[in-house]
């Protein structure tokens, strides 16, 4: 199950603009005690050495009994099972810049544990609100010029607000991590800066 949009190979973001593309779309049923929910996003080299993945999950942050904030995956698996759980937005970064900053732009949900008929209906209406609120913003505002562009659209949808990536640590411990966290804005500055950072280093 997924949700694709065609990228249009231009620069910028039209993250400033999507501001006043009027009240936000519906997003997916959460309960109301909900923690908060973060796109925690990962930059990871393919086995083709001119190709790279950059994916945005869901993630929830709790407190500690010391009010520290961690890093927790969404409930999955049985009845609880969060509607974005396993849900991930994807692009492929190129060497080749005839492709624009990324491309194969995705929502869609990967490597989900267990997948009964309620869980299947759930992963379809996410994407298709998903879907409809993309349509939405595309009729008002064209295109998304870049993948920073289709994330912040996808994370408006999930009124999602606060963006993060790994800054240090081991990656398969979240509490041995160290995140680094900012807001539509700065996560459309990380992500040129990264790929462009990335193919200087490969050109």
């Amino acid at each position: 199950m997924s949700t694709t949009d065609t990228p249009c190979p231009a620069t910028g973001s039209d993250h400033q603009r999507k501001q006043s593309a009027g009240r936000p779309p519906s997003a997916p049923a959460v309960k109301r005690d909900e923690p908060e929910i973060r796109l925690l996003l990962a930059f990871t080299p393919k086995r083709d050495p001119d190709t790279f993945e950059v994916t945005a999950q869901p993630v929830r942050i709790v407190r500690d009994d010391q009010n520290v904030e961690r890093v927790r995956n969404l409930p999955f698996g049985g009845y609880d099972t969060h509607p974005l759980s396993d849900l991930t937005i994807n692009a492929l970064a190129s060497r080749d810049a005839k492709l624009g900053d990324s491309h194969l732009w995705t929502t869609e949900y990967r490597d989900c544990f267990a997948v009964d008929l309620r869980r299947a209906a759930q992963m379809h209406s996410t994407l298709k609100t998903l879907e409809r609120a993309a349509q939405r913003m595309h009729d008002e505002l064209g295109p998304p010029e870049t993948f920073a562009a289709y994330l912040a659209r996808t994370a408006l949808a999930l009124r999602v607000t606060a963006f993060g990536f790994q800054v240090g640590g081991e990656r398969g411990s979240y509490d041995a991590n160290t995140y680094q966290w900012t807001d539509a804005a700065g996560i459309v500055h990380r992500v040129g800066e990264h790929i462009s950072r990335w193919r200087s280093a490969t050109s």
